[in-house]
C-alpha cells in the first residue's frame, strides 16, 4: 500500500512538472516571437526566469508608447519588484530555518529573532506577490490588446480565473499584431534623370502663307 501511494504521488509529480515545463516553454516562445517581430531589444530574456518580466514589461511599454504615446516604465517596475520579492523570499526562508534551529525554547533570543524575520518575510512576500501579479496582468492585457484586440478581455479574464491557460493564450498571440498600427512602407527614392548637356536645337519657325479662296497671298518677304 505504501509503495502504491508513493507511485501515485510520483506520477502526479511528474505530470505536474511536465505541465510546468510545457507552460514555461509556450510562454517564452510567445513572448520571444512578439518581441523579435516588433524589434524589442533582448528578446532572449523570455527564456530567463525572473528577468523575463523585463521583456513582458517592454512589450507593454512598447504598445503604450506606439499606440497611446505614453511612457509607462512597467519593465523597470516589474524587474525591481521581482528582485525585492526574491530577496524577501530568502529572508522568509532564513527566518524559518533560524526558528527551527532555535527549537522553540533552547534559545529564546534566536527564536524571537527567527519568528520576527519569518513574519516580516511572509508579509513582504505576500504584499509584493500581489503587486507583481496585478502589474503583470496589466502588462499581459496590453500584450493581448496588441495581438488580438477582439479577444483581449476574454483572454485576461480566463487567465485570471484559470492561471494555467495564460501561457497558451500568449502562444496563441505570438503570430498576430492586429492591435498595432500598420507600419509605413518606405517610399522609393525619386528618380532624377540626367539633364541633357545642351538644350535641343529648335527648328526655325516658318510663317505660313494664308490662302484666300483661290487667291494666294504672297509672302511679304
Amino acid at each position: 500500500a505504501a509503495g502504491l501511494i508513493i507511485g501515485i504521488v510520483l506520477i502526479v509529480w511528474l505530470i505536474a512538472m511536465a505541465f510546468a515545463v510545457v507552460s514555461y516553454v509556450l510562454n517564452a516562445v510567445g513572448m520571444y516571437r512578439i518581441a523579435k517581430r516588433r524589434g524589442i531589444h533582448n528578446a532572449w530574456l523570455a527564456w530567463v526566469p525572473v528577468a523575463n518580466v523585463w521583456l513582458l514589461g517592454s512589450i507593454s511599454d512598447h504598445y503604450q508608447y506606439v499606440v497611446k504615446q505614453k511612457n509607462t516604465k512597467r519593465r523597470s517596475i516589474l524587474l525591481i519588484l521581482n528582485i525585492i520579492l526574491v530577496v524577501l523570499s530568502g529572508v522568509f526562508t532564513g527566518g524559518g530555518v533560524a526558528l527551527a534551529l532555535a527549537d522553540g525554547t533552547a534559545n529564546t533570543n534566536a527564536a524571537a529573532l527567527g519568528a520576527a524575520f519569518t513574519a516580516i518575510g511572509y508579509l513582504g512576500v505576500m504584499g509584493l506577490s500581489i503587486a507583481v501579479t496585478v502589474i503583470s496582468y496589466i502588462a499581459y492585457y496590453d500584450l493581448f490588446r496588441s495581438c488580438k484586440p477582439k479577444n483581449d478581455v476574454m483572454f485576461l479574464v480566463l487567465s485570471i480565473i484559470f492561471s494555467v491557460t495564460l501561457p497558451f493564450f500568449v502562444f496563441a498571440c505570438s503570430n498576430s499584431d492586429e492591435g498595432m498600427p500598420t507600419r509605413r512602407k518606405p517610399q522609393a527614392p525619386e528618380q532624377i534623370f540626367d539633364q541633357p548637356a545642351e538644350p535641343p536645337v529648335e527648328e526655325p519657325w516658318e510663317a505660313e502663307i494664308p490662302v484666300v479662296e483661290g487667291e494666294v497671298v504672297e509672302d511679304p518677304e
